[in-house]
């Protein structure tokens, strides 16, 4: 089961303390602990689904038709926002992207994520590579193997 939260939760570290002295402590540990991380990347290993606006128009449901707008990213952990380089995007183009949600024309973060959204509702998928590409890499070697992708969805419409 996908993890799912909304914009108004938190998802970073908090901590409350009490004094000067234990704050720096603290911070100089977590940047000595941190240090030389960037050879060891963080990865996802699970689908984690962010509701940034819930529409209230129809439900995307497994086998139904659906519009979408996007706009896909390389996850990079070392960005605040998760977002690497943009690879793709519906926008581009200027018309929403079409497809049925289970029936295998998406990869997998996709056929899970977009089921349970509303239309006029924007979702963002942080999906893992073995939800995404896999191995194979994709995207016409836009996308390379293993690698955790990021999207942001706009549910358009829901066809009945």
């Amino acid at each position: 089961m996908p993890r799912t939260r909304t914009k108004k939760e938190p998802s970073v570290f908090r901590a409350s303390f009490t004094s000067r002295t234990t704050s720096v402590l603290l911070t100089l540990a977590l940047i000595v602990s941190t240090a030389g991380c960037s050879d060891y990347p963080i990865t996802v290993d699970e689908l984690i689904i962010t509701d940034i606006v819930v529409g209230d128009g129809k439900e995307a449901i497994t086998g139904k038709g659906v519009g979408v707008h996007y706009t896909g990213w390389i996850y990079d952990w070392t960005e605040s926002d998760g977002r690497g380089v943009r690879f793709d995007s519906s926008h581009d183009r200027g018309i929403p992207f079409n497809f049925a949600p289970g029936g295998g024309a998406t990869i997998k973060g996709w056929e899970v994520g977009v089921p349970g959204m509303r239309a006029g509702g924007k979702r963002e998928l942080l999906i893992p590579s073995t939800m995404a590409y896999g191995e194979r890499g994709g995207g016409g070697g836009k996308i390379p193997p293993n690698t955790d992708l990021l999207f942001e969805i706009e549910l358009i419409l829901v066809r009945d």
